[in-house]
């Protein structure tokens, strides 16, 4: 339109204060009558080219955003992910300063996804949130999507399942009440705009989605598209909390079954074997020079034996404790058998999925037990944390710095990476 509207005035230079000083030939009679439609034709073809333009855009931008969301979310990835990479794409889809979600879990607790324009400022996502704050957020009516200009401006819409909206203005007593509470969330989040759609799953409310401080102003078609999207990021978030269940299901009979296995094929056979070590250790007389090595087959094998029948415990045991206690718990058992001091640093209120968790503390177990075969380190830190949407898991052991070490690939807990 700028473009259009330069047109518009050099248009207008031209056949106007060109034509009149230099004389300039018409083929009208009247150069005044022809230098206007000559304009107003190009500004109407000039509105519409940029209108048709900025539609087309608009919706090539939608559908990408549509395809984006629609193909992101997967089985490997938590309800954490989905939720934080989707409300950021929204938000900078619309140029807003917060993209805000509540949402109440299954077990009626709420939580608060948060992602800020901000790069300083970390991602809060699947934060506990107060009852008293997650009520007052979630106080406007279900059905009601807004979008808050300024204190005198509003425009309130009524969500339906075929988008269909029905712009209202506040002036109606019925809406004071809304009005009011509004502003009360706009003050709540520091924001001078805001717009607000319902989320809601199989006809019931669970949350609410905020987007503040908007670089465009957002009307009724911007709430509709992003009713759109909330309405496609639900299913997903249901998707995952069945595949997880159908997977920790699925998993403990697995381990179930492996145990049994276990318990059948392997350790009776080494029962057997440390029995017949031992009929033969006592057919040895004292101080023969092989008793000593048959004492040393005898402990080891107990030992493995041991070893063994706590890894079916574990097998049987489900990850019912959160992931950094467990991981503590192992660290603990390490330096009392071994002598390895093991820091164990990250948020003791990291929440991570079920699968996910095991997978984890299997692999500290491994880096653990790999530390104590292969080098001659008495300290290992463990570092776990969250970067830019990844799970970062650092175990590190320090060793001697006279001795030389060459760069491998642990096969075992490659392979537990790419399965998670």
């Amino acid at each position: 339109m700028r473009v259009t509207i330069a047109c518009v005035v050099l248009s207008v230079l031209i056949h106007g204060l060109l034509g009149n000083y230099l004389l300039l030939p018409y083929s009208a009679e009247n150069p005044v009558y022809a230098s206007i439609v000559n304009s107003m034709s190009l500004l109407i073809l000039g509105y519409l080219i940029a209108n048709w333009g900025g539609i087309e855009m608009l919706q090539k931008r939608q559908l990408k955003l549509l395809s984006e969301i629609n193909c992101m979310p997967n089985t490997h990835l938590s309800t954490e992910q989905v939720m934080g990479v989707s409300i950021e794409m929204m938000r900078e889809f619309y140029g807003a300063q917060t993209s805000l979600a509540i949402m109440k879990m299954p077990d009626a607790a709420y939580v608060m996804f948060k992602v800020e324009h901000d790069a300083t400022k970390p991602m809060q996502l699947n934060q506990a949130l107060e009852s008293s704050l997650a009520a007052h957020l979630l106080g406007l009516p279900a059905l009601w999507s807004i979008a808050y200009l300024n204190s005198a401006k509003w425009h309130i819409f009524t969500s339906t399942a075929d988008f269909s909206q029905l712009d209202y203005a506040v002036t109606d007593n019925s809406y004071q009440k809304i009005s009011q509470c509004g502003e009360a969330i706009a003050s709540a989040l520091e924001a001078d705009s805001f717009a607000s759609v319902p989320m809601s799953l199989h006809g019931e409310d669970i949350g609410r989605l905020y987007l503040t401080n908007c670089s465009t102003k957002i009307g009724a078609a911007g709430i509709v598209f992003l009713q759109q999207l909330v309405n496609q990021i639900t299913p997903h978030i249901e998707n995952i909390h069945l595949l997880e269940k159908i997977a920790v299901t699925a998993t403990s009979s697995m381990r179930q079954q492996i145990s049994l296995d276990l318990h059948d094929t392997t350790i009776q056979p080494y029962i057997g074997l440390k029995l017949g070590l031992e009929a033969l250790r006592r057919k040895i007389p004292e101080g023969d020079c092989i008793a000593e090595e048959l004492d040393d087959l005898v402990y080891m094998t107990g030992e493995g034996i041991a070893e063994l029948r706590q890894y079916i415990s574990s097998l049987k045991e489900r990850l019912e404790k959160t992931l950094m206690p467990a991981i503590q718990q192992v660290a603990e058992k390490y330096h009392y058998h071994h002598g390895i001091k093991v820091k164990v640093h990250g948020d003791s209120t990291l929440k991570i999925s079920h699968n996910v968790a095991v997978e984890i503390h299997q692999i500290v177990c491994e880096a653990l037990s790999n530390v104590h075969r292969h080098t001659t380190s008495k300290e290992v830190t463990i570092n776990l944390y969250y970067c830019l949407q990844l799970l970062i898991l650092q175990v590190i052991n320090y060793g001697d710095s006279i001795q030389k070490y060459t760069a491998f690939k642990p096969r075992s807990i490659t392979e537990r990476v790419v399965m998670v």
